[in-house]
């Protein structure tokens, strides 16, 4: 276990060393933002708009914009309605909007100088001056609510941005570490599907892991195929693909009640066979369909007699120390048109292993 003193976390040098730790901020992830730099900096006009769209779409947020703001001369709003996107005082403030996004993306994060400046930013909207211009100025006091659910907001886009650009290389898509690809053999592909993973903090219901399933298409476009969530201190867990939504045990169940062997009946038929392990502690996992689909009940736990291979998928050894060798999937011809489920059950059928 890493020991913070809470005293260090008065200088800035180690409250930034804290936040890359806990966080994993590497330079290669600051690579991967700088590689991003060409992506992004075209589209910071509508990713300003976007976010202004939103700030002026609730009350709350709006009346910050309606006193006159600190280097402003032109004529300031007087009331919530004469507020816009055209106003000129929100003009004014989208632009220091756009320099600060072009900044993120251009940034030494090696330097202390560039943790100082940030520093000051954040510092600035608590009612402390931050920076030097701003000692004479009214104080600019933010609630920590807003500035955290719009950075929550901006995050989403740029994430979503720069992840299906097609410009962008693997590894500066990749940086997200919330996300993989699904990529087909040999040099310079584009990927199959995108998949993520992201915690579902719903206060009704337990935690959980959300999978999310995306198909990629041309022009960096996706397109959600399924999900699936597993509760994290709870037996719940839910699946939707297309319009079903329904428990994941009534369209994934084992055979003869082995923690290795699975039937699937969301769809189409299909059986999981994980009982083999290869030397290097990887399951081997073979999906095949029944070769009697059309007589036994869909919801039997009898195995039916083994009929077409279509499938073999590969997880990394689940007790293997880091880094972990990638997953492969062997897809057989005929099981191409069924390669959305193959995805979906075959990334169930890894968390059912692993659980």
């Amino acid at each position: 276990m890493q020991h913070i003193s809470e005293s260090s976390l008065n200088e800035l040098p180690s409250r930034v060393k804290y936040l890359r730790d806990f966080i994993g901020f590497t330079s290669d992830d600051a690579a991967a933002l700088h590689a991003a730099r060409d992506v992004v900096a075209p589209l910071v006009p509508t990713i300003v708009d976007m976010v202004y769209e939103k700030l002026l779409s609730f009350d709350i947020t709006s009346k910050a914009f309606v006193p006159r703001q600190t280097g402003y001369s032109g004529k300031a709003p007087t009331k919530l309605s004469e507020l816009s996107l055209e106003h000129p005082q929100i003009k004014f403030r989208k632009d220091f909007l756009a320099g600060y996004l072009a900044k993120l993306v251009t940034m030494d994060y090696e330097k202390i100088e560039t943790w100082q400046y940030l520093d000051k930013v954040g510092l600035m909207h608590t009612g402390q001056a931050g920076f030097a211009h701003r000692v004479t100025k009214p104080a600019l006091r933010v609630e920590y609510i807003h500035c955290a659910i719009l950075l929550g907001y901006v995050e989403d886009i740029l994430v979503n941005t720069v992840i299906n650009h097609p410009d962008l290389d693997l590894n500066a898509r990749a940086a997200n570490k919330n996300s993989m690809f699904v990529m087909p053999p040999g040099p310079n592909q584009q990927p199959l599907y995108r998949v993520t993973v992201e915690m579902d903090l719903n206060p009704f219901l337990p935690v959980s892991y959300v999978t999310k399933i995306y198909r990629c298409g041309g022009g960096g476009h996706t397109e959600l195929i399924g999900e699936f969530a597993f509760a994290v201190n709870n037996k719940r867990a839910v699946i939707r693909m297309g319009d079903t939504t329904t428990r994941l045990s009534s369209a994934l169940y084992s055979v003869n009640s082995s923690p290795r062997h699975f039937n699937w009946i969301l769809g189409n038929r299909l059986h999981w066979d994980c009982r083999q392990v290869l030397e290097d502690g990887s399951p081997r996992c073979v999906c095949y369909l029944p070769s009697d689909a059309g007589v036994r009940s869909s919801t039997s736990s009898t195995p039916e007699s083994r009929g077409l291979d279509i499938a073999i998928f590969t997880p990394p050894p689940p007790d293997r120390s880091p880094p972990l060798p990638d997953a492969t999937l062997l897809v057989y011809p005929y099981g191409h048109q069924l390669l959305d489920e193959i995805i979906v059950s075959a990334l169930v059928v890894e968390r059912m292993l692993t659980r």
